[in-house]
């Protein structure tokens, strides 16, 4: 683990220092197992817990042990007072559930909790944001990242992390959001973006990304700002459906008139068919007008083409009744 007591952790987090560690071992084990790991990959995660696990002085480790241990902490923390959170509020014994309270320190508010846990979030989420860019930044320090399957897979999108994503379309929730959709992304990039550029100008970009010395040109550049472009609004227009249905123990549901308790989600209600509706035709329009704008860059720029560039053509998604039932 990379960390060893609770007063580590407390630098990181809103996590008060008299916190039992043994209470959130588990907890870091898992935040750490599940974030962590898929980001840096196992060889460069082993290398730094084994080096922190035996060094009895932070100072003794390499300076670049240092700079990712910083980075990683600054993701695990929030995470872990996220998850601690709602089994700190309750406890089991012989009597059942019991809340803990005591007269000097009251239990927060539901509300309160609620607030907390989101902020929390959003700290983890923008950290991993941070450490992705991190590592980007200082590869060179970092060998077995550049060769491990997570640096793969972080390279095979064009739309890599939830920062990026929110340059193109911005919301509230965009590193949530990203996570959510990544799996249209990869949809819209095989595809409609590999048929409008042709394999062959497709593979390339790919290669040029996934090689750690690879060196994007001005021209390039400037296409990938319409793939990104063009790749963000349909790929969310491609979600929303299956975003607003899910499948669980109950079956089938639809989203309800409010997601929490949380002072602001409370003020809102689920958006329905038509608001929707309007969305996704709002949507697919910038995706086409991008569309548009990538075919007209391959008329200047690739004077004997491979592919035959056909504008993404917008259906009729005009719905009545749960909006996502199909």
């Amino acid at each position: 683990m990379l960390f060893k007591n609770t007063i580590s952790i407390s630098q990181f987090a809103p996590i008060a220092i008299n916190t039992n560690f043994a209470s959130l071992t588990p907890i870091v084990r898992n935040v750490e197992a599940d974030f962590i790991l898929p980001v840096v990959g196992e060889t460069t995660y082993d290398d730094l817990n084994n080096a922190y696990t035996a060094a009895t002085d932070e100072n003794s480790l390499t300076g670049p042990q240092k700079a990712l241990l910083q980075k990683c902490r600054d993701a695990i923390a929030p995470m872990v007072a996220f998850n601690f959170l709602p089994g700190a509020e309750v406890k089991l014994s012989d009597a059942g559930a019991q809340r803990i309270e005591t007269a000097s320190n009251k239990t927060a508010y539901q509300n309160q909790v609620i607030n907390f846990r989101e902020q929390v979030l959003r700290d983890h989420d923008k950290a991993i944001e941070r450490l992705y860019k991190f590592l980007e930044a200082k590869k060179t320090d970092y060998p077995d990242w550049q060769t491990s399957d997570e640096y793969a897979d972080y390279q095979s999108l064009f739309i890599k992390t939830g920062g990026e994503f929110d340059k193109n379309v911005s919301s509230s929730s965009p590193y949530r959001n990203y996570y959510a959709i990544r799996n249209y992304i990869f949809d819209v990039e095989q595809n409609t973006i590999q048929n409008l550029l042709g394999t062959d100008l497709f593979t390339s970009l790919k290669e040029t990304g996934a090689d750690p010395a690879g060196v994007f040109t001005a021209i390039e550049k400037d296409l990938l700002i319409k793939v990104r472009k063009a790749t963000a609004f349909l790929a969310t227009a491609k979600a929303i459906p299956f975003l607003n249905v899910q499948l669980d123990s109950n079956g089938f549901t639809v989203q309800g008139t409010t997601r929490a308790q949380n002072d602001v989600l409370a003020k809102r209600v689920a958006a329905g068919d038509v608001a929707l509706n309007a969305y996704i035709e709002a949507c697919k329009k910038e995706a086409q007008e991008w569309i548009n704008a990538i075919s007209d860059w391959i008329t200047v720029n690739v004077p004997n083409p491979t592919a035959d560039p056909v504008a993404y053509v917008t259906g009729n998604l005009d719905r009545t009744g749960s909006f996502g039932m199909f």
